[in-house]
């Protein structure tokens, strides 16, 4: 099986786990990265924070968090509602636009910073 051959078996979700399926668990970083990307590249990222979109916002990364076992147990945040996730929605809505551009190719000393 070419290289080719198997990451279109990962990505269809023949592989073993689920893949990129759209209803698999590793699908969920998608959906709330491309919720967040749509405002940095509408060039409002702020507006994640603003009234209108709070709710959602706040959904999706805590339906990421959870998909990946961040509300389970005794984690502080299965005690919690969506709501307890707002100062982080604002924080990323307020940081340097330039945070958004780094990526696991640019991790460079000034970056990592």
């Amino acid at each position: 099986m070419t290289l080719e051959e198997n990451i279109t078996k990962y990505l269809d979700g023949a592989a073993g786990s689920d893949g990129r399926a759209p209803d698999a668990r590793y699908a969920s970083f998608d959906y709330c990265f491309n919720y967040f990307q749509s405002f940095r590249e509408a060039g409002n990222a702020r507006a994640i924070a603003e009234p209108e979109n709070i709710q959602l916002s706040c959904l999706h990364l805590g339906f990421y968090l959870a998909s990946w076992g961040m509300l389970r147990g005794s984690a502080e945040l299965l005690q919690k509602s969506a709501r307890h996730l707002i100062p982080v929605i604002e924080l990323i809505a307020g940081a340097d636009t330039a945070l958004w551009e780094i990526d696991a190719h640019c991790y460079t000393e000034p970056n990592i910073r």
